[in-house]
Formats: structure tokens, sequence, C-alpha cells
């Protein structure tokens, strides 16, 4: 059982549910490997209350002081691209809140099909994409401070962060709002950093392309918001889909792998869909 201070975020589960819908796999007794974890570990403790075998989870900011509260989830404090676990061990690869975060997309793809399994299966996803209305991903969060691109502290009004196009223009903005200079430095600090990748959709989804050998299945998630002067001022830059493109997901396989269960994959699809119609028939 999960302690009680298990907290689980909705988009969290939302997505597990999408991805063991999706992929029709079962958690029990796998060895999982989740990268970006959260600082709660709130996935990696669902899967092993779903009888997972093992879960490493991967994030390069855990805290220091962080612990694992179950001797089968182990932490490590790295990127997803350089972690050195071994080729071929996971069942499962997930990484969810992920993609806007990641610099090197198909390096670290390229590592994900090195520590699959051969008949295993990765989900990656990732929203907000940096060209979509609040793909700043502001989060500037301290003792005196919160700013966050999610709720109502964001200091950006929909797309402005892709009408500034320099230091001088992000402060000049945030002044305007009467935000104070203290706070203007946390915030560009955030904007600056390379905590978030500046890909839109497609170019994530043609870097993971670039991997040879895998079966590829994305989505791309788009938001319908009504456009401001500021979506017709980054239009100038940018593509409508860019603006709008929200999330990505992105199902990876071996293709080989792909290939040879596509017949089972098919057959089971039938008979799931046989039993529906004859429980129905009889009900």
């Amino acid at each position: 059982m999960l302690s009680t201070d298990y907290k689980f975020r909705r988009y969290q589960k939302q997505l597990i549910n999408i991805f063991i819908t999706k992929s029709s796999v079962s958690l029990k007794d796998k060895t999982i490997l989740e990268i970006g974890s959260d600082f709660n570990l709130n996935v990696a403790r669902y899967f092993i209350s779903q009888g997972a075998k093992e879960v490493v989870c991967v994030n390069p900011k855990f805290p220091e002081t962080l612990k694992s509260p179950d001797k089968r989830i182990r932490l490590i404090k790295d990127f997803g691209e350089q972690t050195q676990l071994p080729d071929g061990y996971f069942d499962i690869i997930f990484g969810i809140a992920l993609l806007e975060h990641v610099l090197h997309v198909t390096e670290l793809v390229k590592e994900v099909k090195r520590m699959l399994k051969f008949t295993g299966v990765a989900f990656l996803q990732g929203c907000p994409l940096y060209t979509s209305k609040a793909g700043h991903h502001l989060w500037v969060q301290r003792q005196d401070i919160c700013y966050k691109f999610s709720d109502d502290t964001n200091p950006f009004e929909n797309w402005e962060h892709l009408c500034c196009e320099s230091e001088e223009e992000l402060t000049q903005c945030l002044k305007n709002k009467n935000i104070p200079e203290e706070h203007i430095r946390y915030i560009l600090n955030y904007l600056l950093s390379d905590d978030t990748s500046k890909f839109t959709a497609n170019k994530i989804l043609s870097l993971v392309k670039q991997v040879k050998g895998l079966s590829i299945e994305s989505f791309i998630g788009y938001d319908t918001t009504k456009p401001n002067q500021y979506y017709y001022c980054a239009l100038e830059k940018y593509s409508k889909q860019d603006l709008r493109a929200k999330e990505i997901r992105i199902y990876i396989e071996h293709r080989l792998y792909n290939i040879l269960s596509k017949p089972v994959k098919i057959l089971k699809k039938f008979l799931k869909g046989l039993i529906l119609s004859v429980k129905i028939y009889f009900y």
C-alpha cells in the first residue's frame, strides 16, 4: 500500500492511463525506468503499488536529501542521456512532462533504444511546448516569491514570451507589469536558463525519428484558445501548428519486434472486440 503522503497529480494519473490503454501493457513484474521523475516519486510509487518489480528514477535535479521510500525504487541524479544503465534492461521506459526539458532529444532516444528490452515499450511525453501559449514554462518558487506558468501567478499573457526576442525586451515587459526588480532577476534567470528547450512539436518528432531501428508512433495535441495580439505577433515567426501544439506523446518499440508482434496484436484486438460484442448481445 502507498503511504499517506502519496499525492498523485491528476495529469500523472491521466497519462499513465493513456499509456497503459494504448500500449496494452501490464505493470506487474516489470522493470521500469522513469526519466524525469517528480520529487515526490508519485509515479514510481504508483508503479510499485501495481506490482512493478523495480523502478529506476532519473532526474538531474533530485535534491541531495531525497531518499527512496521503497527498496524497489532506485534513484539516480543524472540526465536520461547519460545514466550508463545496462543494455536491454527495461521492460518499460516512461517519461511525462519531460520532452519540453530535453535539449538533446536524439541522444536521449538513442539511450532509450539501448536500454529497452527487445519486447519493451517506451512512452515519452511533453507539455507545454515552447511555442504554446504558456510554453516559457516559468516556475519560480521561493519562500517569498511565486510565479508559475500554470496558474494566475503567470506574469505573461498567452504567447507573449514569443514576442520578446531579447533579455532587454523581457525585462521591460516585466517592468511594465510593475513586477519588483528582485523578482524580475529570478524570473529572467529561469527563462534564460537551459531548463526548457525551444523545440516545436514537429522538431522534437523529427529528432526522435533520426534514431534508426525503432517503430515510432506519435500524437500531437492542439490548443483552441482564442488568439490575441501576441499570437498574431508570433505568427510572423512560427506556424499556426507551432503555436497551437501544446502536447506531444511518443510511443517507441524496437522496429523488428513491432513487425513480428503485429499479427498477435491484431488478433488480441479482434478477440477483445468479439468478447465485448458477445457480452453486449447477452446483456
